[in-house]
């Protein structure tokens, strides 16, 4: 169960950093900015499922799929989500 946990968080976290680079990355040659800017706001994952494909266990294409709700200040201020897959395995 820990594992599934730091998944899940991991994939959280990574959810809010490509959003965060999504937004930043509009406009394709645009001039880098001067001044960073930094946005703290708390993920609420609603929807989530660890997809064990394949053999029990870790293996290729095995995925994480969440989706949730983006919060600063108790309110909302964005829906997102993705996913992770298994793409490859060592060993």
């Amino acid at each position: 169960m820990a594992t599934k946990g730091l998944r899940f968080a991991a994939a959280s976290l990574a959810a809010v950093a490509a959003g965060a680079w999504a937004v930043e990355g509009e406009g394709v040659g645009a001039e880098t900015p001067k001044q960073l800017e930094v946005i703290e706001l708390k993920v609420q994952n609603d929807q989530y499922t660890a997809a064990d494909l394949g053999p029990v266990g870790p293996s290729l294409g095995d995925m994480d799929v969440h989706s949730g709700t983006a919060v600063k200040d108790g309110h909302s201020v964005g829906r997102g989500g993705g996913h992770c897959q298994v793409i490859h395995l060592k060993g």
